[in-house]
């Protein structure tokens, strides 16, 4: 991946996984915001929550498709929100893979949308160092067929880049680890969707209960 800049003045630490936050005590009281894509859009519902997540876990979901509703959705974090989860990179960048020229591989517009997203990560977390900000590790998607031909690059590249910024207050969730059930070889089918959300807000909370 092509060196990540990060605005000067940001972040003072990098930040380090707990290995044991997996394990921790699942009583945390949050508020979360998720900036989510197509795959959340169509499964979040707040009733199909686990009793716990109901219970322990204010949500929000706010519809993060393309890099417009990015943009705008930054600035619509609603107060009070102490963690903020951003779902949305696999949107992003079909987009944009969609839009370069032929003359650009996809492993180069991989660089540079990850660069460009990146930075807009660095400086959300400068700005809102008063909240907790977890990314996902995108969702496997075997429609374009060149995703599924570079997605463990995808990951590889997105796990060292979010890594290595110095972002005192930012997280990196474990994969979703399910063998994944898409009837159009994009969107989770609807049972497993509700699977993913609950997996999403479960580690949300895990990792706020541990480190926040």
């Amino acid at each position: 991946a092509s060196e990540v800049h990060v605005p000067a003045g940001s972040c003072l630490m990098a930040p380090r996984m707990n290995p044991r936050y997996r394990e921790a005590e699942t009583n945390a009281k949050i508020s979360l915001t998720i900036l989510g894509d197509s795959n959340v859009q169509r499964n979040y519902d707040p009733k199909a929550l686990l009793p716990i997540n109901k219970r322990e876990v204010k949500v929000t979901a706010l519809k993060t498709t393309n890099q417009k509703f990015l943009d705008e959705n930054v600035g619509k974090i609603p107060q009070g929100t102490n963690v903020v989860l951003f779902s949305c990179f696999a949107n992003i960048l079909c987009d944009k893979v969609r839009a370069v020229k032929k003359a650009k591989t996809v492993r180069d517009v991989l660089a540079e949308t990850l660069d460009e997203f990146a930075n807009q990560i660095a400086n959300f977390c400068d700005m809102n160092q008063d909240k907790m900000v977890i990314m996902t590790i995108p969702l496997e998607r075997y429609r374009p067929k060149w995703f599924t031909d570079v997605y463990r690059t995808i990951v590889k590249q997105y796990r060292e880049t979010f890594r290595s910024l110095s972002c005192h207050n930012l997280r990196l969730m474990p994969a979703f680890s399910e063998e994944l059930q898409m009837n159009d070889q994009v969107h989770l089918i609807p049972p497993q969707g509700k699977i993913y959300i609950n997996f999403l807000v479960t580690e949300s909370r895990k990792i706020y209960a541990c480190e926040g």
